[in-house]
């Protein structure tokens, strides 16, 4: 080919996978027609590579013989390209996405997986309900905190301790269930331990 694109060398070279051959294949043609040193029989050229590379690799394409207009068949090149690069980018696009989906859907589940959770015993249950009164005793008599967020927080100590009382139930926004709770200490004693920097920090929320 004049226009030294379409290579032996990158033809030889296009990758086994033929969907990312074909999406190389097209990139080549789109070099090709942005050169002005271009000419017609490199387009003629080019079509008949794009037929041959479609009937050896299986793919599906429109590409029909050529009529005796020059301007109809440059624009027929152009628009068999086109439609076979649609077709490449459209299966890259569903594959790479499926991918990259399960991927981090295994890498999510692997995070989801690893959360720490705390099993309640009878003793334990009981000893929460002492420190949520406290807390509820904290949160009425500080003189740094809002009524407003007192009441807030009041709110979603109401709510962990109906969440504790279910016999059954999920994790909601308070944290708490009737089986487990996510604790951001490890357990019950250390919990118990560091009631006022848990306080502090979760009274800020």
């Amino acid at each position: 080919m004049k226009s030294g694109i379409f290579t032996a060398e990158f033809l030889q070279n296009l990758p086994a996978d033929d969907w990312e051959a074909t999406a190389q294949l097209c990139g080549e043609f789109s070099r090709l027609h942005s050169l002005k040193s271009s000419v017609y029989e490199d387009y003629v050229e080019a079509y008949a590579i794009l037929r041959a590379f479609c009937k050896s690799r299986h793919v599906d394409a429109s590409t029909p013989a050529m009529g005796p207009n020059k301007q109809e068949n440059l624009e027929a090149v152009v628009k068999a390209f086109q439609g076979v690069r649609n077709k490449a980018d459209a299966n890259l696009t569903q594959r790479n996405s499926r991918g990259l989906l399960e991927v981090k859907t295994l890498e999510y589940e692997e995070i989801f997986a690893k959360v720490s959770c705390y099993e309640f015993s009878d003793s334990d249950f009981n000893r929460i309900q002492v420190l949520i009164n406290e807390m509820r005793g904290l949160i009425r008599e500080s003189k740094l905190i809002t009524d407003d967020h007192k009441r807030r927080l009041l709110r979603r100590l109401e709510a962990m301790q109906a969440e504790l009382h279910k016999k059954q139930g999920t994790l909601t926004d308070s944290g708490a269930s009737s089986a487990r709770l996510e604790s951001p200490f490890g357990s019950l004693e250390r919990t118990q331990n560091r009631l006022p920097i848990w306080f502090k920090s979760w009274v800020r929320s």
